[in-house]
């Protein structure tokens, strides 16, 4: 009788658990399969310190990406506050490897341009941008897989799944290749935990990923990731040429 009360409880306990299951879907198969179809997505990233309750970043990008999630073409604008909390806005597009921009963040000054010219194209190989200093790259799948490995909750919620968790920067860095390009060896990521929410809709696609980190002054940092306007073909094209100028020929005010 005892081995019959087991059984049947066991049978009854993964029956109530299929449902739960079924309704979280695997966010990298998603992933995979998004961009087996579509190439492009609008990322809207925001950077706040909440002990100053300061939005201090607010960053918009178009992003063209490969099968891979690597971006090979970025139209970005960024918003930033500079002196006084005065706002300052700059634009840029990066297009085959070079960086188009107009406009200007952190206090850099104001650059001086040409007559007829509007954009400045700068020296040297540039790399798309997926966010601005979000340096979690979730379109990556063995980013966002390595990110999943560290949940800690698993919650859902009207079609949703949200998950939540602790990581080493040092583990995002050995499978991120964005990363691992926008950021030298030498430093020990290890050091650097980030922790981390992550929310997908009932396909398992990723709508936000929101990180944060202690400063070096010991301060709270926010990054709030969006994702949305997935499109099979998206077009990032650079500037007309007559209204490029060289960084060589910008001064600065």
């Amino acid at each position: 009788m005892k081995r019959f009360v087991i059984t049947v409880m066991a049978v009854a306990l993964a029956v109530t658990a299929l449902p739960a299951s079924a309704e979280a879907a695997d966010p990298v198969s998603a992933l995979k399969a998004q961009l087996s179809k579509n190439r492009g997505v609008t990322v809207v990233e925001r950077g706040t310190k909440p002990a100053e309750k300061v939005v201090g970043i607010r960053t918009k990008v178009l992003v063209e990406l490969d099968r891979s999630g690597r971006p090979v073409a970025s139209d970005r604008t960024i918003m930033t506050l500079g002196p006084a909390d005065i706002a300052q806005h700059a634009r840029d597009i990066v297009v085959a490897g070079r960086m188009y921009y107009r406009g200007r963040i952190f206090n850099e000054g104001s650059p001086v341009l040409p007559e007829g010219k509007q954009w400045v194209l700068r020296a040297g190989k540039a790399r798309p941008a997926v966010g601005f200093l979000q340096v979690v790259n979730v379109l990556e799948p063995a980013t966002l897989g390595t990110l999943l490995k560290s949940t800690t909750r698993v919650r859902r919620s009207k079609g949703e799944t949200l998950y939540s968790g602790a990581v080493s920067l040092g583990e995002i860095y050995k499978v991120s290749s964005s990363l691992r390009a926008d950021y030298p060896e030498g430093f020990d990521y290890k050091m650097v935990v980030l922790n981390w929410r992550l929310s997908t809709d009932s396909k398992g696609l990723v709508r936000r990923l929101v990180t944060s980190e202690k400063n070096i002054d010991s301060t709270d940092l926010i990054f709030d990731t969006r994702f949305s306007g997935w499109r099979p073909e998206v077009t990032i094209q650079a500037p007309p040429a007559d209204e490029v100028a060289k960084q060589s020929e910008v001064g600065h005010a």
